[in-house]
């Protein structure tokens, strides 16, 4: 992948999680904080580990 393109991705995953910040922000400015406070719960989680398994194993 060429650098141009990883900043590319880059760009739009940070305008994506700013779009949904906002909208966040904005309805808990309205009164509702719950997707505020799961954005947040989320952050404070940390990443999930993801485990592949083997096809064989799967079954």
């Amino acid at each position: 992948m060429t650098p141009e393109r990883e900043v590319e991705i880059l760009k739009r995953r940070l305008a994506m999680s700013t779009k949904y910040w906002m909208r966040a922000a904005k309805a808990a400015l309205d009164g509702d904080v719950r997707e505020l406070r799961n954005r947040v719960e989320m952050i404070e989680a940390g990443p999930l580990d993801i485990v592949l398994s083997d096809q064989e194993d799967a079954r």
